[in-house]
């Protein structure tokens, strides 16, 4: 949905099946408000056009990789927690792979969750740039027409 677009394409209408790229939904939205509201107040009418997409990729893409990357913390932890409980009572059986398995489980639950969390928001950090450079496309061009 943040993917760059040619200028001329942003005019055009995506069909229903595929994703519509963010700039020309912003394009379709700012043509029929601009259309609506008349020339008198283009300011106000690009800012709302703006927050109208900001919350919408917000609520379709920022929150569910937020979510998802915020889950990743408190499962690591509990992986960690339980391998320690093992390897705590492995101690008293001393069944050496069992301690190893257990250390194991320990410390790949807590590295592969921070790396999964660093994964998911880079993610979110580099589409929303995306998103930004989608938007500005879509004013500037609006400008020049």
């Amino acid at each position: 949905a943040t993917r760059r677009i040619a200028d001329d394409a942003l005019y055009d209408e995506a069909p229903s099946a595929v994703i519509q790229p963010i700039s020309q939904r912003m394009m379709a939205i700012l043509k029929r408000s601009l259309a609506d509201n008349g020339e008198d107040q283009p300011d106000f009418v690009y800012d709302a056009t703006r927050q109208y997409i900001l919350n919408d990729y917000e609520v379709t893409y920022a929150q569910p990789l937020s979510m998802y990357s915020n889950i990743l913390p408190p499962i690591g932890f509990i992986g960690t927690t339980l391998g320690m409980m093992v390897l705590f009572a492995s101690l008293h059986l001393s069944n050496d792979t069992l301690q190893l398995g257990a250390l194991s489980v320990a410390l790949s639950s807590t590295i592969l969750a921070r790396l999964g969390f660093a994964a998911l928001e880079t993610m979110r950090i580099r589409l929303y740039g995306r998103l930004m450079r989608c938007m500005d496309q879509v004013l500037i061009a609006e400008q020049r027409a």
